[in-house]
């Protein structure tokens, strides 16, 4: 399915079935909320490749005090930053903050 699909299109369907195992199983699968932010990395990599055929590459620095900065660069352009208590979430609320930005994948078009 994601071969002939988009990622959008492969997320739709898989809650879909998630939905529907939920109804007639009568219990929740998982959260629908952390299934759709989970793989934002994956999303902005895909995305990324698409418009700017380009990998975006993150950059982690531990800030101290259980602080760390993800930064994501597309060749020498920084897309931004997020701060958070671990490197992993941090560069997943980056990913997800970078694909909120409409514009950036507009402009490259």
């Amino acid at each position: 399915m994601y071969l002939d699909s988009s990622y959008k299109q492969v997320q739709t369907s898989f809650l879909f079935m998630c939905e529907k195992f939920e109804k007639e199983e009568d219990c929740l699968l998982f959260s629908k909320e952390i299934l759709e932010n989970f793989d934002s990395k994956s999303e902005l990599q895909e995305k990324v490749m698409k418009h700017f055929k380009a990998t975006p590459i993150y950059k982690t620095k531990h800030m101290g005090q259980g602080v760390f900065k993800a930064t994501c660069w597309i060749g020498d352009k920084s897309l931004g930053f997020a701060l958070s208590s671990s490197k992993k979430k941090a560069e997943k609320e980056l990913a997800k903050k970078i694909l909120e930005n409409k514009e950036l994948f507009q402009e490259s078009k």
